[in-house]
This record gives C-alpha cells, sequence and structure tokens, in this order.
C-alpha cells in the first residue's frame, strides 16, 4: 500500500529542447548541444492553458529549464495567463 504526497496527482511530460549542431549557437558548449528556443517554451506553456482552459485541474508547472538566459516579457506575460489561471509556476531563476 503506497503512501505519499500527491499519490493521486498525474505529471506531464512536455519536451521543449532541440538538438543544435551550429557551434555558434551552443556558446561554449561543444555542438551539439541542446537548446530551448522562447517559441517551443511558449508553446508549451500555450498548451498548460489549453488544459486548463478544457477543465484540467493544473495545480503547477516547472520551468526550471536550466542555462543563464534572460526572463523576458513575453515569458512574464506567459507566467501572468498561467497564474491568472490558477496554475502555480515554479523557475529556477526570479523574473
Amino acid at each position: 500500500d503506497f503512501h505519499g504526497v500527491a499519490r493521486d496527482s498525474d505529471l506531464i511530460a512536455l519536451q521543449v529542447f532541440s538538438r543544435v549542431d551550429v557551434q555558434s549557437q551552443c556558446g561554449q558548449t561543444p555542438a551539439p548541444c541542446l537548446r530551448a528556443f522562447q517559441s517551443d517554451i511558449i508553446g508549451a506553456l500555450e498548451y498548460v492553458f489549453e488544459l486548463a482552459d478544457n477543465g484540467m485541474d493544473v495545480a503547477s508547472a516547472n520551468m526550471s529549464l536550466g542555462g543563464g538566459g534572460t526572463c523576458s516579457a513575453t515569458y512574464q506575460n506567459a507566467i501572468n495567463g498561467a497564474v491568472g489561471r490558477g496554475t502555480t509556476i515554479v523557475v529556477a531563476a526570479a523574473c
């Protein structure tokens, strides 16, 4: 008999990383490398919005993607949209 935190919850993993073969786009990481493009991250958040808008109780979304990227107004708007739908956003760095 399993006992634990949120044992009746479900997890949904969304892939936002792409393989990049161009060294200039990989920075100091040797090519090929993995990068998360803003359009893919926003697309994943929009998918979460659709789930919430269609009645799924989306408690939180983890956006701890690593790296030292900046938090743009586009991300902030998407995060605000999720929070407005009752979803808590977890990010490794503050926006």
